[in-house]
């Protein structure tokens, strides 16, 4: 009963709006030279205004359309997300963060009608880019002046919830990002030798590490206390380092830790070395590990690995190991992986184990 009113409530507050417009009547209307001319007037007595706040309450009482009001405000928005942030800016964000929309048009997918204008959500973008902005100014200053206060203040800031800690994050990754590399190389150091993983900074550990491809740093950041992190550096090692250190991380990671799945899911990239091969071969027959495997091996069109594949399927008897080859060809769109399945397929029961199994991808029975 609950759930019946709330999605009545729902459709309600979204079909509420006293104006819908489908999107031809919708271009039709912003084109209009009453609205243009209306909107460069707002504009620019709200930018040169002594009293903006007393301009933005004009125009919500103004008696003029609500879709001219809602484009007017929405431009106004725009305008200011695309400086520095100003104190006075922040009447007109608090007041589009609640403010009801009057107007409407379809969705791009599925029936029920959206707002014309998200002033809501355009609003919150704008607080999260000035605080991204502050974050970033602030943290240039601190990393080139004052490293343990960063580091105090980013470990606070970790701790944050996602949401709020997003934005502030971000404006650190920009400001150093735009630190100079002999400074980025102190920081990176700094870090080597007096913080260790899981002290609430892995996340910064990652980042720098990779920035800087600085090698006890992504030690440390492949230990990490958060999933997450470990993966993100396992991820994007082959953009910050060279393909042999990339390799034998992924190959250490696949071999020895908790993160051995994700490893081999990474390795398509790298089937070509024989010892990448050779392990995502072996993990075929690991049960935790055969389906990343089998992905991984999809992506190869190499003609002798493919017959290697042909040629495991018939000598292993162990079914798991049978099913994951017979999913890595199914999975290779090669003609030559289509060519080999479709022979193993041929010499199969109809009742046979691996039959079903490849059944239970075309929707048959298993």
């Amino acid at each position: 009963m609950k759930s019946i009113t709330l999605i009545l409530s729902l459709l309600l507050s979204l079909t509420g709006h006293a104006e819908f417009y489908d999107h031809q009547s919708l271009q039709n209307e912003l084109q209009q030279p009453l609205l243009q001319k209306r909107l460069h007037a707002y504009s620019q007595r709200y930018f040169t205004a002594a009293n903006p706040h007393q301009v933005v309450d004009e125009l919500l009482a103004a008696e003029i359309p609500d879709l001219h009001k809602e484009a007017i405000l929405f431009a106004l928005l725009t305008e200011i997300s695309q400086a520095p942030p100003q104190d006075f800016h922040q009447y007109l964000v608090d007041q589009m963060k609640t403010y009801q929309p009057q107007t409407s048009m379809p969705a791009d997918e599925g029936h029920l009608p959206v707002a014309a204008f998200n002033l809501n959500s355009r609003a919150h973008g704008i607080e999260n880019i000035w605080t991204a902005y502050r974050s970033e100014q602030k943290f240039l200053s601190l990393l080139q002046n004052d490293l343990n206060q960063a580091l105090a203040d980013i470990k606070t800031l970790l701790e944050q919830p996602t949401a709020q800690r997003r934005p502030q994050w971000l404006g650190f990754k920009n400001a150093f990002a735009a630190l100079p590399i002999e400074k980025q190389s102190a920081v990176a150091n700094h870090l080597s030798f007096n913080v260790e993983a899981k002290q609430g900074l892995d996340p910064l550990i990652s980042h720098v590490a990779l920035k800087t491809a600085n090698h006890v740093l992504i030690e440390k950041a492949l230990q990490a206390e958060d999933t997450t992190v470990r993966q993100y550096t396992l991820r994007h090692l082959s953009q910050h380092v060279d393909a042999e250190l990339t390799k034998y991380l992924l190959l250490r990671a696949a071999k020895h830790t908790q993160d051995a799945a994700f490893a081999t899911s990474l390795m398509a990239a790298y089937l070509d070395d024989e010892q990448i091969q050779a392990q995502v071969m072996k993990s075929l027959a690991n049960p935790e590990l055969a389906s990343q495997a089998a992905f991984a091996l999809s992506q190869s069109q190499d003609s002798a690995l493919i017959e290697k594949l042909r040629y495991r399927y018939q000598h292993t008897k162990v079914s798991n190991e049978k099913n994951h080859i017979l999913l890595a060809l199914k999975l290779n769109n090669s003609p030559q992986a289509q060519w080999v399945l479709s022979d193993i397929e041929r010499q199969l029961a109809n009742d046979s184990a691996s039959k079903q199994w490849l059944n239970s991808f075309k929707g048959g029975v298993q």
